[in-house]
């Protein structure tokens, strides 16, 4: 469920967390009409009915508190057209592939930035104009190559 939080991927959740089989149940509460209940109709039949009432948000919030989900595999040194790094690979219970953190210079020993930052989706922009240089002096003198 953490990977697609959907109602059919948390069905089994609660039986898992509770330490039994795997097991779950669909179903959907319908008005008069036939049309589905929403939330606030949801929670007038609870309280009426008192069934236990849980969203899939608090079911990922419970599990991401008290589950591993991710584990370090290895670290290790890697020299690099920059200097040397420390390699840490990492996997997670949701995917095949591992990832990879490279991490230059000592952690502790580096201060605080200060100033504006541009938020994480803003630093492919910063990083590109020196890419274009790099492809600029790849493609060598007199060329006109554009990146």
């Amino acid at each position: 469920m953490l990977l697609r939080s959907g109602h059919t991927e948390a069905a089994t959740d609660p039986t898992t967390l509770a330490g039994l089989p795997a097991v779950g149940l669909l179903g959907e509460l319908v008005n008069d009409d036939g049309s589905v209940k929403r939330l606030p109709e949801l929670f007038a039949f609870a309280r009426e009915h008192k069934p236990k009432l849980i969203s899939i948000a608090d079911l990922i919030a419970y599990r991401r508190s008290r589950e591993r989900l991710v584990e370090r595999i290895e670290e290790f040194e890697i020299d690099t057209e920059i200097g040397p790094a420390r390699a840490i690979t990492y996997a997670t219970p949701f995917d095949s592939v591992q990832h990879l953190a490279l991490i230059f210079g000592k952690i502790a020993d580096a201060e605080a930035p200060s100033g504006p930052h541009p938020p994480a989706g803003n630093r492919q922009r910063c990083i590109r104009p020196a890419q274009k240089r790099r492809d600029a002096d790849l493609a060598g003198p007199g060329t006109n190559k554009q990146a």
